[in-house]
């Protein structure tokens, strides 16, 4: 893949490029490329940093979910949590305890328990905050 795209950059005589590639949930999904074509450029610390950080935090995301929304039967990163699992995350995002949670929704904290380690292995998350991330698109 690199290769192919190296080939299309230098017939567009690109002068300088930076490469990403796009992770999520561990899995690789894509390159993300930003070039110069008019210009010799040197990149900097900031800028490749920038690049990591805003492609590790929205731009693999986008791609991931897009990937999801184009063939979901082959993505297992994205399986929506049920309503009454997402009425837990919710308050476990606020901070309540499976207690209070539990009280809030009028389950057994036992209930609340399987919900939410259901949840992590669905959206193979491996804690309670990273739970809540992966879910910001629903919550």
């Amino acid at each position: 893949m690199l290769a192919d795209v190296r080939e299309v950059l230098t017939s567009i005589q690109s002068k300088s490029m930076l490469m990403q590639r796009l992770v999520w949930d561990k899995d690789p999904i894509g390159i993300s490329c930003v070039d110069h074509t008019v210009e010799e450029h040197e990149w900097e610390g900031w800028e490749i940093e920038f690049m990591q950080q805003f492609c590790t935090n929205y731009f693999a995301p986008l791609a991931g979910i897009s990937n999801y929304w184009h063939n979901p039967t082959m993505h297992q990163m994205f399986k929506k949590p049920s309503e009454s699992e997402l009425d837990a995350i919710r308050l476990a995002a606020v901070g309540l305890s499976y207690k209070k949670i539990a009280d809030e929704l009028d389950k057994s904290v036992r209930t609340i328990e399987n919900q939410l380690r259901n949840a992590r292995h669905r959206l193979n998350a491996s804690n309670q905050a990273e739970l809540i991330k992966k879910c910001e698109p629903w919550l």
